[in-house]
């Protein structure tokens, strides 16, 4: 647990030096590193980083008015709404008003959104509601309402066959996204999740249903590294193998299935899920796809698609199908995470290989980004020590 400490400390430190450059006020720069202090705080009890925590977002709020941002929670402004939802949740926000302020902008922001048919967590409706479904200053009925227009608008657009219900990506015509992070297993969770939350809507149990059916119907016929691709096309019988991440994989089909059954209690979801799960424990860090940054001799720590998000899905999914492998190769992982960190923290300037050989300019990693860099692994690491679990519904992991 020391060197979680030591880690834990130099994360803070690198984030609230990353805060005083010109980065952006949402999640995936300053914001995400709040979360992470303001976290740290609730942990530890340490003001200092409480005191950080306020300090960047009041400068954050200072230079929101002066940004031109998008929609969506991850690179939007609708990143405020959670992270003041959070810090409400800790006990440490200031002001009820950033919190009511911003209910009309995220109602407006997220009607625009259904006529669009996006749906993305990070970038669309389903994230917008992780502020609103959990917000004490929006009434029961009006929650009931705008949770009813969208199931309604899902349910009308979905697509339908003998295997079950789908969504095409909006950017691809016929391709089915099997990834948690823009797919059809997030829309699988979040459905779930409301009927966990008491909303009635009679087409929320239609779609999981049909989802249920559709993503294991989508399972590769010989196994292999992975029971799923990341996508599948058509009416084609193509089948892939998928990386170890949140963003696509094995890991993220696995806590949608495993969270929905829990809810439904289908033991043949959990029995289909108990071998998916063997496939997964059986591959290391060689085998799980994250990127590996050659000059330093390290692998990926970050959440998206690195080893933190392994390790706290590995965790969520242990909580719904407890079992004695999990616990071991969540320590594995554990490991993996804290010596691949290590090195990250004490490198300069580092960039993400050229997988493609194309001899362009390589791309910075970013160490201050939520998802791929140093906040996410943090809350990852807190979340290993201290047992902290709700600044994840950002993730759609319950």
């Amino acid at each position: 647990m020391e060197k979680i400490d030591n880690l834990l400390i130099n994360i803070a430190s690198k984030l609230i030096n990353s805060s005083t450059k010109n980065r952006l006020p949402t999640m995936d720069e300053n914001l995400g590193s709040i979360l992470f202090l303001a976290n740290y705080y609730n942990c530890t009890k340490d003001v200092n980083y409480k005191n950080k925590a306020l300090e960047i977002l009041n400068n954050s709020i200072d230079s929101f008015s002066n940004q031109n941002l998008k929609s969506g929670i991850y690179e939007g402004f609708d990143g405020f709404a959670y992270l003041a939802g959070q810090l409400d949740h800790i006990g440490i926000l200031e002001s009820e008003n950033l919190l009511v302020d911003f209910i009309p902008h995220l109602e407006k922001s997220l009607k625009a959104d259904l006529p669009l048919n996006n749906f993305d967590v990070l970038y669309g409706s389903m994230g917008k509601f992780q502020f609103i479904l959990h917000c004490t200053y929006i009434s029961k009925s009006r929650k009931i309402s705008l949770v009813d227009n969208f199931v309604n608008n899902l349910f009308s657009n979905r697509l339908v066959d003998e295997k079950g219900t789908y969504w095409y990506e909006n950017s691809k015509k016929c391709s089915i996204n099997l990834g948690l992070a823009h797919g059809i297993p997030g829309i699988l969770i979040f459905l779930s999740h409301l009927e966990f939350l008491g909303y009635k809507n009679p087409y929320i149990k239609i779609m999981i249903d049909g989802l249920q059916r559709k993503i294991m119907s989508l399972e590769n016929h010989v196994s292999g590294l992975s029971s799923f691709g990341t996508g599948y096309v058509g009416n084609t019988n193509a089948k892939s193998y998928s990386r170890l991440g949140w963003c696509y994989g094995d890991l993220g089909i696995i806590y949608a299935l495993l969270y929905s059954a829990s809810i439904s209690n289908s033991e043949y979801i959990l029995e289909k899920c108990a071998v998916y799960i063997e496939i997964v424990l059986s591959r290391d860090l060689c085998t799980s796809g994250v990127i590996h940054f050659h000059e330093q001799s390290c692998f990926d720590p970050g959440f998206c698609h690195g080893i933190s998000g392994i390790v706290y899905i590995l965790i969520r999914i242990k909580e719904l199908f407890p079992h004695e492998k999990i616990t071991k190769r969540i320590q594995y992982w554990n490991n993996e995470l804290i010596k691949n960190v290590e090195k990250v923290l004490d490198s300069p300037t580092m960039y993400y290989p050229d997988l493609s050989l194309s001899g362009e300019k390589l791309e910075i990693y970013d160490k201050s980004n939520f998802l791929n860099g140093l906040s996410g692994v943090g809350l990852t690491l807190l979340s290993s020590k201290y047992n902290i679990r709700n600044w994840s519904q950002f993730f759609l992991l319950y």
